[in-house]
């Protein structure tokens, strides 16, 4: 009996052991999840607030988008645009077409044999191909090609891209001008009633009219047309001008005042 005694101890005994290694275990456990729980918890409040900082730091600096196209960026000094080509600069070595990795610059020349030199006909590039690597640009011996900042280059047809040496070229200051002065004339001309006003607006025609064929007289070969044509044109525009000024002068003097244009018969008594 005192042997069953025995053995039931040691087995309430063993049973309150693992009671206590469960209750440990159990309580291990818990602190584990409870510290794995707490890391969670302020890794996450560490990520909301890296990422409130970064919202944050953005409160007082200016935007960053713009509203195109009523807003243009401005571009940066290396930017890659649109290529510019100066037909008075090139010599037609082709270099270019060498240099680049797509042999994309199309160059047509032909060859002056009196003087033995190249003269160029036609220089194109074909945007919707070009990959604007600046080679170019950067081996041209005469720097008759640089990059520009225009970026808007958007068409809805390909071959629209393909620029001759016209469009390559930007509009010359002279026909800046000469657009100016034409402006001027025709809304003067339009609007007003004065007869010494009107014929001083026809006359700033007739100039930007000069203008423009002396301008355009340099994308042509000067020895070819050996100025006779222009000669003839900027006589004629002469001649119009100094038809025009004996006119303003009688019509200013007639009758000490201004004439107007609804009493332009006076000047034929």
């Amino acid at each position: 009996m005192w042997t069953f005694y025995i053995q039931n101890e040691e087995l309430v005994l063993n049973k309150r052991k693992k009671k206590i290694f469960r209750a440990i275990h159990d309580m291990f456990l818990m602190v584990t999840e409870f510290i794995n729980y707490s890391e969670q918890i302020i890794r996450a409040a560490r990520y909301i607030g890296q990422g409130l900082m970064i919202t944050l730091s953005h409160a007082n600096r200016l935007p960053v988008t713009i509203q195109y196209p009523y807003e243009k960026i401005i571009s940066s000094e290396r930017f890659r645009g649109r290529i510019h080509f100066e037909f008075d600069k090139c010599i037609a070595c082709e270099v270019c077409v060498r240099v680049c990795p797509i042999d994309l610059p199309i160059v047509d020349w032909k060859l002056e044999t009196d003087i033995r030199k190249k003269r160029l006909l036609n220089y194109s590039i074909d945007f919707g191909i070009c990959i604007f690597c600046g080679n170019c640009i950067e081996y041209c011996p005469t720097n008759c090609l640089s990059m520009t900042e225009e970026y808007e280059l958007s068409t809805y047809d390909r071959h629209e891209l393909n620029y001759n040496l016209i469009a390559l070229g930007r509009l010359p200051h002279a026909l800046v001008l000469s657009a100016f002065l034409f402006s001027i004339g025709i809304y003067g001309l339009i609007t007003s009633r004065n007869m010494v006003r009107a014929l001083m607006c026809l006359e700033l025609i007739l100039n930007a009219v000069n203008i423009n064929l002396v301008t355009f007289s340099d994308f042509f070969d000067r020895r070819q047309l050996k100025g006779n044509i222009f000669s003839i044109f900027v006589i004629a525009v002469a001649a119009a001008e100094a038809a025009i000024g004996p006119a303003i002068v009688s019509s200013i003097y007639r009758n000490r005042k201004s004439t107007r244009i609804n009493q332009s018969n006076l000047l034929n008594k």
